[in-house]
């Protein structure tokens, strides 16, 4: 769902549930993040942890790709 604002806190959380996709072998996209939450992740150099797409049609698309090596 739409998320407009996030602390660190949040952050951690999604960093977390991160490494729990990677152990299952699966796939963590952020969809359509706010120019907010986008700026958090930029401030704290984690835009380069996470796959960032501007849409859903981007995020089927991107699904239907490999992932991206880190």
């Amino acid at each position: 769902t739409a998320v407009n604002v996030m602390d660190s806190c949040g952050l951690s959380v999604l960093i977390g549930m991160r490494k729990i996709v990677e152990l299952a072998h699966g796939r963590m996209i952020i969809v359509a993040p706010s120019p907010i939450i986008l700026r958090l992740f930029a401030i704290t150099k984690r835009v380069m942890l996470f796959e960032i797409v501007p849409d859903g049609l981007s995020a089927k698309t991107a699904l239907s790709r490999p992932a991206p090596a880190e």
